[in-house]
C-alpha cells in the first residue's frame, strides 16, 4: 500500500437535507481519506494551465462557499470530468461543494459521529450493488474542506486545485461504487484505482489532453 495508508469511514442511510439545498438531496455513503505524504506524482512544481473543453456527458457542478473562492473552478471541474471519462462512466451528475472546517465538522459530527473537521464526505445518489461496474453512471454529492485538504497535502508540489482534486477523486470513486471501509482487497483495489487515476489525470492535463 502507498505511504499514508487507507481512507477511513462509515456508511449511513440517513438523508442529508440541507447540505445541498441549492442542488437537491442525495443519500448513503460518507467517508474520509488519509492523504499520502510528499509529492505522489514525483513531478516538478509548475503551473499546468492547459485544460481542454469539458466532456459533454459528464455534468460537474461546483459551489465554493469560501470567499474569495480558493480554487479555479473551471480547472477543478475539468479534473473531475477527466476522471469520470477514464472511469468510462456512462454519464455523470456530480455536485462538489467546497467549504471550511466549521461546516464540514458539523456534517462530520452529524453523519459520522466525529466531532472534528475532515477532508471529504461523499453522498452517492444510489446504493452500490456489488462491485463497481464499468460504464455505470455516477451521481451524487461531494463535500470537501479546503483548509483540511490543503493542510494534509502541505508537502506536495502540486497546485492547490490539484491537491484538493485528490480528495474530490476519492469522493467520485465512492459515487462510482468503490469502497474501502471493509479493508482488505476491496480497500486496496480502491487505493490503486485512486492513485492511478490521479496520476493519469494530472499527467494528461500537463500534456494538454484533459478535456
Amino acid at each position: 500500500l502507498p505511504v499514508g495508508g487507507e481512507g477511513r469511514g462509515m456508511k449511513s442511510d440517513t438523508g442529508h437535507r440541507g447540505i445541498f439545498a441549492a442542488y437537491g438531496t442525495a443519500r448513503k455513503s460518507h467517508c474520509e481519506v488519509q492523504a499520502l505524504s510528499g509529492d505522489i506524482l514525483g513531478s516538478p512544481p509548475g503551473q499546468r494551465d492547459r485544460v481542454s473543453p469539458a466532456h459533454v456527458r459528464y455534468k460537474v457542478s461546483l459551489r465554493q462557499d469560501i470567499r474569495p473562492a480558493p480554487f479555479p473552478g473551471r480547472k477543478l471541474k475539468a479534473y473531475a470530468r477527466a476522471a469520470l471519462a477514464y472511469l468510462s462512466a456512462n454519464g455523470a451528475d456530480v455536485r462538489v461543494r467546497v467549504v471550511g472546517d466549521a461546516a464540514i465538522a458539523r456534517w462530520n459530527r452529524e453523519y459520522l459521529g466525529r466531532d472534528r473537521p475532515t477532508n471529504v464526505l461523499s453522498f452517492p445518489e444510489a446504493e452500490a450493488d456489488g462491485a463497481p461496474a464499468r460504464g455505470a453512471s455516477v451521481a451524487g454529492d461531494i463535500v470537501v474542506s479546503a483548509p483540511t485538504c490543503l493542510s494534509e497535502t502541505g508537502g506536495w508540489k502540486e497546485a492547490p486545485e490539484a491537491r484538493v482534486f485528490f480528495f474530490v477523486l476519492h469522493g467520485i470513486l465512492h459515487l462510482a461504487g468503490y469502497d474501502h471501509e471493509g479493508g482488505g482487497a476491496q480497500a486496496r483495489r480502491m487505493r490503486r484505482k485512486e492513485l492511478a487515476l490521479y496520476r493519469r489525470v494530472l499527467d494528461e492535463e500537463g500534456r494538454g489532453r484533459a478535456r
